[in-house]
């Protein structure tokens, strides 16, 4: 009966013994062809000891490997990522791998899974030191540098993994990301193509910063490139310095501290760089944006120059503060939107993508298996969201420019209108320069042309036109007479009774053309009333010369033009002895002088009393009207 308990017990604290050690700390590769060219994720129960640097031959010893009881070292299995439980201090980790290739060399990286100083120890043999290593803050300075770890598995296959891990600077510290290995060569191409991915990102926020300050420098006024060029810079900083790849590999051995900080700012200058620039791409104008401006730039001024530790320790209240400022931007981007809309609406999107990236690679996937992979894809979202701004500002510009050049036509035409009113000759004649405002007052003297048009006995026709019919009567004859004139070169300067002044800038003999235009087209109109009018009215015309100061008169509000001359009297005069000759055109002998080389009428010479004086003027006959054979005219 004794001998029947005391197997029972035995049995029962062997059975006690393997139960304890059912749940091994390791992983069994079924294909050991598997590593060859994939990676083997040891994402596995890892044996756990805070406070303790037990030395790799507790686990591996001459050759073969060692199964222990936990409870002998005061130490647990946990599952990976997992923090050194004092946040501050040290520990080992510890696992295994078997059914590998035996006596092949496989490699691991270290810089993006451990935080802040591991050593590592392979097969109870030390591969990788990284001569920080401490169980107590003895004011080293913890370093990271881009390092490929190799090491050889026995000639069982079997690879132990034994790291001492420390902090002494951040607020977490231990394995926070699952480690990783492969074949040496395969891990290799890894690195490489990391560094090419990297560097791609990198080539292509450059690429987009020099395509910015390209168009900045044809568009300088256009200050929103200017921070779109210093949010894609900084980009480059975030995607060369976040995980310490890129930097690390350049940087063979740079302090932790120095590369957090370097991270952390770049990652905090996001959201004040893109609040300059979505505010200056919009035009936006907004209450708190200065405050909004200066916290934004308050946050990595602080991360930049508090301690290591402090910055570690507060790090998440920063990002929380600028995730708000985010969606407080998002919010005052919604309330201003303007033409075109959809603009506004892409971009709050882009920046709410953006900030979910951030949230999912930073935040999420780093206490996950799948951390490598979200820290990749935030690193394509900040490519992609340079890239999306900068098609955005495209998209503004080809709008803005579509907007001014439909202001343009619209000036253009308000322009044209207003030449109606002032003749684009009398803006000629002041010849002001074009930054300056026309005002009241501004005139200039010039030789001109002077041609009076006039309707004799118009009064006769009061008795058998209403008043409508007569003012559209009028409105026909001064339309008429505006566009011979404008076809001549000339302007009208006044609007008689029933007549018009007529001015051209130049000594020309287009006068005399106009003059004869004028008779033809006026006599055409008239004649659509002959059925009402017994005797036709006639058009009296005179020519004079001389010099015409014309200018503005009026104030700010209501100008018009005018021309003022002694010239303009002497020509009304000659208009109105037209009655007296029995003539229809009138030039003075100061005028003919410019106008011999005309050949469109005949200049017959008669004098005249003008002004008191018998003075020397010309009939104007049209060939058309008289009996004089082409000859004869030559």
């Amino acid at each position: 009966m004794k001998r029947k308990i005391l197997l029972f017990i035995n049995l029962l604290f062997i059975s006690f013994l393997l139960f304890s050690q059912t749940e091994k700390s390791e992983i069994f590769v079924e294909n050991s062809l598997y590593p060859e060219n994939h990676y083997v994720l040891l994402n596995c129960k890892w044996d756990f000891f805070e406070s303790k640097f037990l030395s790799p031959v507790v686990f591996y010893e001459n050759d073969r490997t060692v199964d222990i009881n936990l409870d002998w070292f005061d130490g647990k299995q946990v599952s990976l990522p997992y923090e050194i439980e004092s946040k501050k201090g040290f520990a080992t980790y510890h696992c295994r791998v078997q059914n590998l290739k035996p006596e092949t060399m496989y490699a691991i990286t270290l810089y993006k899974s451990i935080y802040t100083c591991a050593d590592l120890y392979v097969n109870g043999k030390q591969v990788y030191n990284c001569n920080t290593l401490s169980a107590e803050n003895k004011g080293k300075k913890a370093n990271r540098n881009y390092t490929l770890v190799s090491f050889m598995s026995d000639k069982n296959g079997i690879l132990d993994f034994v790291f001492h891990v420390s902090n002494h600077e951040l607020s977490r510290g231990g394995i926070l990301l699952v480690p990783k290995f492969a074949e040496e060569h395969f891990m290799k191409q890894y690195m490489l193509k990391q560094i090419a991915f990297e560097i791609l990102i990198a080539g292509v926020l450059l690429l987009l910063a020099f395509y910015n300050l390209l168009i900045f420098i044809l568009n300088s006024n256009q200050k929103m490139l200017l921070f779109l060029i210093l949010l894609c810079l900084d980009l480059i900083v975030v995607g060369c310095s976040l995980d310490f790849s890129l930097i690390g590999y350049f940087l063979v051995e740079i302090k932790i501290a120095l590369a957090f900080k370097i991270t952390l700012t770049s990652l905090a200058l996001i959201i004040p760089l893109y609040n300059l620039y979505a505010v200056n791409l919009y035009g936006i104008k907004f209450k708190w944006n200065i405050v909004a401006i200066i916290i934004d730039f308050l946050i990595p001024l602080l991360i930049a120059v508090l301690p290591m530790p402090v910055v570690s320790n507060i790090i998440g209240y920063f990002m929380l503060a600028l995730y708000i400022m985010s969606i407080y931007l998002c919010c005052i981007i919604q309330k201003n939107k303007k033409e075109p809309d959809y603009i506004y609406s892409l971009n709050i999107f882009i920046i709410i993508a953006m900030l979910l990236s951030a949230a999912y690679g930073l935040v999420f996937a780093q206490s996950r298996p799948e951390g490598n992979k979200g820290v990749t894809l935030f690193k394509l979202s900040i490519m992609l969201f340079a890239f999306t701004q900068t098609m955005l500002a495209g998209i503004k510009r080809d709008f803005e420019s579509d907007r001014i050049r439909k202001m343009l036509n619209v000036y253009e035409s308000l322009n044209l209108s207003y030449t109606r009113f002032i003749p684009k000759q009398v803006i000629n004649c002041l010849q002001v320069e074009k930054s300056k405002e026309i005002e009241p007052g501004d005139n200039s003297t010039c030789e001109a042309m002077i041609l009076i048009a006039d309707i004799r006995n118009f009064e006769s026709l009061e008795s058998i036109f209403s008043k409508e019919g007569k003012f559209y009567m009028l409105s026909k004859y001064y339309e008429n007479i505006a566009n011979v004139v404008s076809e001549n070169g000339g302007f009208i300067s006044a609007y008689l009774n029933f007549g018009v002044v007529i001015i051209f800038p130049e000594h020309t003999d287009a006068v005399c053309r106009c003059a004869l235009e004028i008779q033809k087209r006026t006599k055409s109109v008239l004649l659509n009333y002959n059925n009402k009018i017994s005797v036709l009215p006639k058009i009296q015309i005179g020519i004079h010369c001389g010099k015409v100061a014309v200018g503005f008169m009026g104030n700010s509000k209501n100008m018009s033009s005018v021309a003022c001359s002694d010239v303009l009297v002497q020509a009304l005069l000659i208009c109105s002895k037209n009655k007296d000759i029995e003539s229809d055109m009138l030039i003075s002998e100061d005028a003919l002088v410019y106008c011999r080389s005309f050949t469109g009428c005949l200049f017959e010479g008669v004098l005249a009393d003008i002004n008191g004086n018998n003075s020397l003027v010309y009939k104007m006959i049209p060939f058309d009207n008289n009996k004089f054979s082409v000859e004869e005219r030559v």
